[in-house]
């Protein structure tokens, strides 16, 4: 599912940029939404790694994970400034499928 159209003057392209939210759980997981709508989640494992230093005695990695369908329901907010404004938009998702998609704001 595309995101609306936000002025056609500007010409600005948001289809494969990356934005931000504060209505999902944890921090730095990734999601995406897919061109039929998906939301997906990347789960991540982690280790941690001895460093041997005296002060960082260790270090964590993440090792990649697979992308795997996030099937939730609530109205989720994002945002970001990928050119020279900054964009809000509003996605309602039912079962991981995006029903909705509007955009908020354009500053």
């Amino acid at each position: 599912m595309p995101l609306p159209v936000v002025d056609d003057q500007d010409g600005e392209d948001l289809t494969e940029l990356e934005f931000q939210t504060k209505s999902l759980e944890g921090e730095f997981i990734d999601f995406m939404v897919d061109e039929f709508g998906q939301l997906w989640r990347r789960d991540y494992t982690y280790a941690l790694i001895d460093v041997g230093e005296p002060i960082l005695k260790y270090r964590l990695r993440r090792h990649d994970a697979d992308w795997l369908p996030h099937n939730i329901t609530k109205r989720i907010v994002f945002y970001g400034k990928p050119y020279e404004h900054w964009f809000a938009f509003s996605i309602m998702v039912s079962k991981g499928k995006v029903k909705e998609c509007k955009l908020i704001s354009k500053q």
